[in-house]
């Protein structure tokens, strides 16, 4: 899914096959330092707070693709 835009606007298939290699196998261990920098520098009881907010957007979010879809 990343690949096939970075394709129409390379125009090389080895470009946009690197291209989205970075930009996909990067994202995730970049997010995950910045989700360790942060649960690092609040305090325990924020850090309950945060986990319960992340878990009710993602679980949001799951609950949007099952109503789209269906």
């Amino acid at each position: 899914m990343i690949a096939i835009p970075l394709y129409v606007a390379t125009g090389s298939r080895v470009r946009s096959f690197w291209y989205a290699a970075l930009l996909g196998g990067m994202s995730q261990p970049l997010g995950a330092l910045i989700g360790v920098f942060i649960i690092k520098t609040i305090g325990e009881g924020w850090e309950n707070l945060m986990f319960g907010i992340v878990f009710a957007v993602v679980g949001g979010m799951m609950c949007v693709i099952v109503v789209q879809v269906c």
